[in-house]
């Protein structure tokens, strides 16, 4: 599987719209109404936030580590590892 074209579940606007339409149908339980741009807000506003703490947490860790980062060599397949 090319992993180029996976990405984790909580990065899914679709997984994050399923969770916002249930937390609505919950909040319709206590007579409270969220329409459609409201819940497309929520998703965008969640997905931002979860970016954002990524991104924050790729600084921490690459600040707090311990060893450097070196290129490894790029090996040629073709050319039998070359």
């Amino acid at each position: 599987m090319d992993t180029r074209l996976v990405k984790g579940w909580l990065q899914s606007k679709g997984v994050w719209g399923g969770i916002v339409g249930a937390l609505s149908g919950l909040l319709a339980l206590g007579h409270y109404t969220l329409s459609a741009d409201d819940a497309k807000s929520v998703v965008e506003l969640i997905t931002g936030i979860i970016t954002d703490v990524g991104s924050i947490y790729a600084i921490y860790g690459r600040v707090m580590a311990t060893h450097t980062i070196v290129a490894a060599p790029v090996v040629d397949q073709q050319a039998g590892g070359r």
